[in-house]
């Protein structure tokens, strides 16, 4: 838990009562500690966030306070959270679940299953992986982790020349510990889009698109420092974004209480539909920001009032932008 926490105590009833958050010391150092204590049951303190002894940590916790639910508001948390929700007995989103919106691989056979368009894929272990699939697919090609968010490693690779000096750079290892950690997609010439909202049991909740800025394919590339803006109703793009989205929610297994996903789309020349991948997490790059201004709802609270069983704040899908 860590840019949430300051408004974490408004987003959940009772927090001083029931509210325990695992965080880490980087992110109290930057707030009032007599506040956060008064505001949630406990806080735990851990110097490793992302270390196995963070997981420890909330074992030791849940002897001692009795979790009834486990909730995270960060991709990297998925399957951690699973584990232990799996290991302690506790309500939410199962191992299945947050490995099928973790693993690009396994989601996007998912949805190609589902008749859901996908750009031709394989996994990539060694060099020769990569040259065979260029073989069999043609130039451009892109590499990505398997199971990394928001692809920040991503590379377009546009011919042997730039094929042999992604090799031989070394990058192609298994990262995060997973056999077969690269995965090497054709390039899908088109805009990328997203879809940002709220999903539960395998429908959506609420969900409305928007558009990269530049929108050239190659905006995986830039997340660091990409801008997105909101489409309008009339856009004939937005309602083809949003039935994507429902497929590919429904593709996969999604959990059953109210979460925030994040799916994103190449839309080529015609209108054609292809996806990319599709998070399970409240979107990214500010979007829920602009989600709020919009529409006054903040799809990050949301996601934590679902996971944590309690009544959402937004009522219907909106029908149009506004400004609160």
């Amino acid at each position: 838990m860590a840019k949430p926490l300051p408004l974490l105590h408004t987003w959940l009833p009772d927090s001083a009562e029931r509210v325990v958050v695992l965080t880490s010391k980087s992110v109290t150092d930057a707030l009032n500690t007599a506040d956060c204590a008064r505001r949630f049951r406990h806080v735990e303190v851990v110097d490793g966030y992302d270390a196995p002894g963070a997981e420890l940590g909330a074992e030791r916790l849940h002897a001692r306070f009795g979790f009834e639910r486990i909730a995270t508001v960060s991709e990297s948390d998925l399957l951690r959270a699973a584990r232990l929700r799996r290991r302690l007995g506790v309500a939410g989103q199962s191992e299945e679940s947050a490995r099928a919106f973790r693993d690009k691989y396994a989601m996007k056979k998912r949805a190609a299953s589902a008749g859901i368009p996908v750009a031709p894929m394989a996994l990539v272990t060694a060099a020769l992986d990569l040259m065979a699939f260029a073989d069999a697919h043609g130039y451009p090609v892109v590499v990505k982790p398997r199971m990394s968010s928001s692809s920040p490693r991503a590379r377009r690779i546009d011919d042997e020349v730039d094929l042999l000096n992604f090799v031989s750079a070394g990058i192609v290892r298994r990262p995060d510990g997973v056999p077969g950690g690269w995965l090497v997609e054709s390039y899908v010439a088109g805009e990328l889009c997203r879809v940002d909202g709220i999903m539960a049991g395998g429908r959506l909740l609420r969900a409305w698109p928007s558009a990269y800025v530049g929108g050239g394919a190659d905006s995986y590339s830039r997340r660091g420092r990409s801008r997105s803006v909101l489409l309008n109703a009339s856009d004939p793009r937005t309602a083809a974004l949003r039935a994507v989205a429902a497929e590919a929610v429904r593709a996969l297994p999604a959990p059953d209480e109210p979460t925030g996903f994040c799916a994103e789309v190449f839309v080529g020349r015609g209108g054609s539909m292809t996806l990319c991948e599709v998070a399970c997490r409240a979107g990214g790059a500010r979007i829920t920001d602009a989600h709020q201004r919009s529409f006054g709802v903040c799809l990050l609270a949301e996601s934590l009032r679902g996971q944590c069983g309690v009544p959402l704040a937004l009522k219907t899908q909106p029908r149009e932008l506004r400004t609160v």
